[in-house]
């Protein structure tokens, strides 16, 4: 059967309807050799996201980049594919959010490091704030943009659970979601085009 003949809402609901029926069986004690196979294309694979952070000279950092884009690929798998509903969506929506902001802030860090002659142990110690009035200084990116990355940080720095003085109820959305990507894409554009213009070394 040609992709062409299926039709794709009837397909979703048979889907869901026999992974429901696998998971009634399971938690019936019945047991299953094998697991279901995950579908290929979904993942990235870490050559293709190296390629895409070239600006990233350290090869080490650009591979846990690529490796981090993987599992965000998974994450995002999950949000866009599953009716995941509650809290249990909100809180992966937050970890997605949480792993893009910890690569922002290694990309911002990186760059910062290249951009001077400052040493490693100092940049470490720079701020997502003011790693970014460093770009704008360097005409690499805006405040709209600085606006954009702090309130990812901002959204990131939530993982720390000692210090949040609210329960993380309705706290996390699809407008997060995507906003969370569309500021990371944004950052990986800017610096690309910097790169290529010669603003990074």
């Amino acid at each position: 059967m040609n992709n062409i003949d299926i039709n794709p809402h009837e397909l979703v609901i048979r889907i869901g309807d026999e992974l429901q029926q696998l998971e009634e069986i399971l938690q019936n004690g019945v047991q299953v050799n094998g697991r279901i196979k995950f579908p290929w294309g979904v993942i990235g694979t870490a050559d293709h996201y190296r390629n895409i952070l070239f600006f990233v000279h350290d090869y080490v950092l650009r591979s846990n980049l690529a490796y981090t884009l993987m599992l965000i690929d998974v994450y995002r798998w999950l949000l866009d594919r599953f009716d995941i509903k509650g809290t249990a969506r909100e809180m992966l929506i937050k970890e997605l959010i949480s792993l893009l902001g910890n690569m922002m802030e290694a990309v911002l860090k990186y760059v910062v490091y290249e951009l001077g002659d400052r040493e490693k142990t100092e940049t470490q110690s720079v701020g997502v704030k003011r790693a970014c009035s460093i770009l704008i200084e360097h005409r690499i990116i805006s405040q709209d943009d600085k606006k954009n990355l702090v309130w990812l940080w901002s959204m990131r720095n939530k993982e720390h659970l000692f210090t949040l003085a609210d329960k993380e109820f309705q706290q996390y959305n699809d407008e997060h979601y995507q906003q969370a990507l569309q500021i990371w894409g944004n950052l990986v554009e800017a610096l690309q085009n910097a790169s290529r213009d010669g603003l990074i070394p």
